[in-house]
């Protein structure tokens, strides 16, 4: 009897919706259905109990529903239970078309009017009461797909079904759903899922995926893995454009996605040669911190687009110390007399200095790299790498402090702490002076001079080094023809959205 009973309890637990992986349990399940045109969208949602309140996260979504759930009604934003109903589950209709055409999407300068490309908070309404994993099937028309941010369960050739960490998150995101073409990239463990959405000329996607795959493998190049293990990858194809990508963000709605505007008229090897790929898949390894951070996470990932990329062979060693010493002199240029690092970061949305904000962060990440280089503690690559390991992907919301802290923990010293500590107040731009000075670099006239002979002459080469790096599971990072950037970096200007 008591074996019966065990087995009983075993295939109870082992037939659940358990993800072990990924810690997923769901208590609200939604089943989304769309017609043909992609003009309607319906919705069944089923919890373990009927909750008195719903709401979504967009502004006036209320005006989308063509039908509400029965028994509730809108007030105030919200959908509220007025009387009880039978049953746990509810359903209801969107005006998908309309929220496509009204909806202004978080920072993308793309219109398609093929597909449904909108964020999730115009249609999911949630239950206010909990926050409880959600579980999200798409029952679509043959040749339409969808793309969305979040943990990937299964994918076939009608249904798609994801698992969404929590249900209140209060980050940015964008779900597409159409007949552009979705795969999976394989790199280091990690699955990246790539969504080419449709442009005007049609975009070439072998050459999209190659050349996403090389952007991979260049933060490969950083610790010997891919930060994430399930990321989403939007590709929006926009036609001429000054730069061959001139727009790029990184939302963490869900499990992170990378969104990016590119000119599909341009060859690949001018893909490549852009900074922009680098720098948005760099911010994977860091978490999301508020405002008073973004000097911290937006120097990381410039720090590492250029040194990642000298890496790969994408660029020479000199040409990216180059860069990084142009950048230090606009950060220069943009630091003003009586405002602290902190304040900058805070305002810089309003203030547009984007230059003291960026280079200050990645005068931080240098300052620190060579400190723990030259003190035999690792590296920022291995301090990071760490992290990964420990912290990723980010589910708890971090607080700047709290990720300075952690880094100091993870590197057995109080570098980071005591450079955070020096600059952060600071009304001026983080001296370089020391740093150059040991690794043979000095600037006159606007051009950098690079020494044949300085005592960290070691530690300069070894923080570029080029070629083929460590991988995991035994990649291979292949160097392609090397070639320079061929477009500036940012003068004056931010050609993507930092951390939504």
């Amino acid at each position: 009897m008591l074996a019966s009973l065990t087995l009983f309890l075993f295939l109870i637990i082992w037939l659940s919706p358990v993800y072990a992986g990924n810690s997923f349990i769901s208590d609200n399940e939604y089943t989304v259905r769309v017609n043909d045109d992609l003009s309607v969208m319906q919705v069944e949602a089923c919890f373990s109990s009927l909750p008195m309140t719903l709401f979504a996260r967009e502004s006036g979504a209320g005006k989308y529903l063509l039908q509400r759930p029965s028994g509730y009604r809108l007030v105030n934003g919200r959908l509220r239970q007025q009387h009880p109903e039978r049953g746990t589950c509810i359903h209801y209709v969107v005006d998908l078309g309309r929220v496509v055409s009204e909806v202004r999407l978080p920072g993308v300068p793309y219109h398609d009017h093929t597909n449904a490309v909108t964020t999730p908070g115009s249609w999911l309404w949630l239950p206010a009461e909990n926050s409880h994993p959600l579980r999200v099937k798409f029952i679509l028309p043959r040749s339409i797909h969808v793309s969305a941010p979040w943990l990937l369960l299964q994918r076939g050739s009608t249904v798609t079904e994801y698992s969404l960490p929590i249900a209140d998150d209060s980050h940015d995101s964008i779900v597409a759903i159409g007949d552009f073409p979705v795969e999976t990239i394989h790199v280091s463990g990690a699955k990246i899922r790539l969504a080419v959405l449709h442009g005007n000329p049609r975009p070439d996607t072998d050459s999209i995926r190659q050349w996403l795959q090389y952007g991979a493998q260049s933060i490969v190049a950083l610790y010997g893995h891919f930060p994430l293990p399930d990321p989403q990858v939007m590709v929006f194809p926009i036609g001429h454009a000054d730069e061959p990508v001139p727009w790029g963000q990184i939302q963490r709605g869900g499990e992170s996605s990378i969104q990016l505007f590119i000119d599909q008229t341009r060859p690949m090897q001018e893909l490549i040669a852009d900074w922009t790929l680098t720098h948005e898949l760099t911010h994977m390894t860091h978490p999301y911190l508020p405002m008073d951070g973004r000097w911290l996470t937006e120097g990381i990932a410039t720090y590492y687009q250029y040194v990642l990329r000298a890496r790969m062979g994408t660029i020479s060693p000199q040409y990216a110390w180059q860069e990084l010493d142009e950048g230090f002199a606009r950060g220069r240029q943009q630091t003003r007399e009586g405002e602290s690092l902190l304040n900058a970061s805070i305002n810089m949305h309003d203030t547009h200095e984007y230059m003291r904000v960026y280079w200050s962060g990645t005068a931080f990440a240098l300052l620190t790299d060579w400190q723990l280089r030259r003190a035999h503690r690792g590296s920022l690559d291995d301090t990071l790498a760490e992290f990964r390991r420990c912290c990723l992907p980010a589910r708890k919301k971090w607080s700047t402090a709290d990720f300075v802290s952690k880094l100091d923990e993870i590197s057995g010293t109080d570098v980071f702490s005591e450079t955070f500590t020096q600059i952060i107040n600071s009304d001026r731009f983080p001296s370089l002076d020391r740093v150059y000075r040991f690794l043979g670099l000095e600037t006159g006239n606007g051009q950098l001079v690079i020494a044949d002979h300085a005592d960290g002459l070691a530690i300069r080469t070894d923080i570029m080094r080029s070629g083929p790096s460590r991988t995991a599971h035994g990649d291979s990072l292949s160097t392609p023809l090397l070639v320079k950037s061929l477009t500036p970096d940012k003068h004056g200007r931010c050609r993507h959205v930092p951390d939504i």
